[in-house]
């Protein structure tokens, strides 16, 4: 039996249990979709336990994994509403069932509510991600899924830019309003500006300060809160091979800083994502190497404390299969990824942590060579 943390329609997965009573539920948190998570409603929920003789469950919170400082019995009924959550905290839950006499079972794994979470990249409604799409020609179009599954393929609004030197070069909510938004970078002038979306439509653009860097050879190439303030920040990769992010307040540096280590030989190593890949509660950076190879960086803020290669280690083609987007698409908690090859062909790796669990082809599976690109979510 597992225990299981959803946010924003997503869960994060827990480890199996065992219990001295049977239980069996699904453990969740349901959120106001208008809003940041931690900003909205935050209903705790979970299926009632099979067991005949359970008579109330009680839920321990805490802030350091498996220290409970909190208990609070909820009596029968299987939803919560937790006091005021910190976002600049990651809390860690977990639930006991109790019979007549007071006697609880185990306590379940424990789940984690991340510091700051993301929210997951929708521009639709449904709290599951979505794939952004631009056109060499300018045309940007989102697709809906529901896992590998189209679900439905729109236009944005508006749905060209004129100068296709504008490129889609990341994906996040940077004003912090819960909406999925646009960063863009100008291919020869070197501008940096944001899309601030509602949904699928432009509420307005506006530059990002400072709007430019001095050495176009500098790249977006992800976006996470890398120092826990509640703020999307910025990571950057020179074609050089030097690695930095910027600390953002929305649209606004607030500083730059090298990451540590600052630098791979140039010309081996890209970051293609960033995503909180072992459920610490702090964002981590994905890496694909010319050669196919696939590793992590484990991250503490800006500084790696571990560098471990994915399980498989290696895909074959070398880059003809690229990592486009990293998100929990199958809604396990767990962020996977999400690959295009050169030839149009598009793929999910559901993932554990670092590890492959499986590997499908998206329906449809494939667009034509050359033209559609993903460039979404990262």
């Amino acid at each position: 039996m597992a225990l299981h943390l959803r946010w924003h329609g997503a869960p994060l997965r827990g480890l199996t249990m065992r219990c001295s009573l049977r239980i069996l539920w699904v453990l969740v948190f349901v959120c106001c979709l208008a809003q940041p998570c931690l900003a909205g409603p935050t209903t705790l929920v979970w299926a009632p336990s099979p067991d005949s003789t359970v008579t109330g469950y009680i839920v321990s919170v805490g802030t350091s994994p498996g220290v409970y400082t909190q208990t609070f019995d909820v009596g029968p009924t299987t939803t919560w509403v937790p006091p005021a959550l910190s976002p600049a905290q990651t809390y860690y839950f977990s639930v006991q069932a109790y019979d007549q006499f007071g006697t609880r079972s185990d306590y379940s794994n424990s789940v984690i509510l991340p510091a700051n979470a993301r929210l997951v990249p929708d521009f639709g409604t449904d709290g599951t991600a979505d794939i952004v799409w631009q056109h060499p020609q300018g045309w940007l179009s989102v697709w809906h899924m529901q896992k590998e599954q189209l679900g439905s393929a729109v236009l944005l609004q508006p749905a060209q830019v004129t100068d296709p030197n504008w490129q889609v070069v990341a994906i996040a909510d940077i004003d912090g309003d819960g909406k999925t938004d646009l960063i863009w970078r100008h291919q020869t002038s070197g501008l940096i500006a944001a899309w601030l979306m509602n949904g699928t439509v432009l509420q307005r653009d506006v530059l990002l300060t400072p709007s430019t860097v001095s050495d176009p050879r500098w790249k977006i190439v992800a976006t996470a809160d890398m120092d826990n303030d509640g703020h999307v920040d910025l990571i950057w990769q020179h074609d050089g091979g030097t690695v930095a992010a910027w600390l953002m307040n929305g649209t606004v540096l607030k500083d730059s800083v090298l990451l540590s280590p600052s630098s791979v030989p140039a010309g081996t190593w890209r970051i293609v994502g960033a995503a909180d890949l072992d459920q610490d509660g702090k964002a981590d950076l994905l890496w694909q190497h010319p050669d196919g190879w696939l590793a992590a960086w484990l991250m503490d803020g800006v500084v790696m404390r571990d560098s471990p290669l994915l399980n498989p280690q290696k895909v074959g083609g070398g880059t003809s299969w690229a990592i486009r987007g990293v998100a929990d698409f199958n809604q396990d908690g767990r962020p996977d990824l999400l690959w295009q090859h050169v030839d149009g062909w598009i793929s999910i790796w559901y993932m554990d942590g670092l590890s492959l669990v499986d590997a499908v082809l998206v329906n449809p599976s494939r667009v034509p060579p050359g033209t559609w690109k993903i460039v979404g979510p990262r």
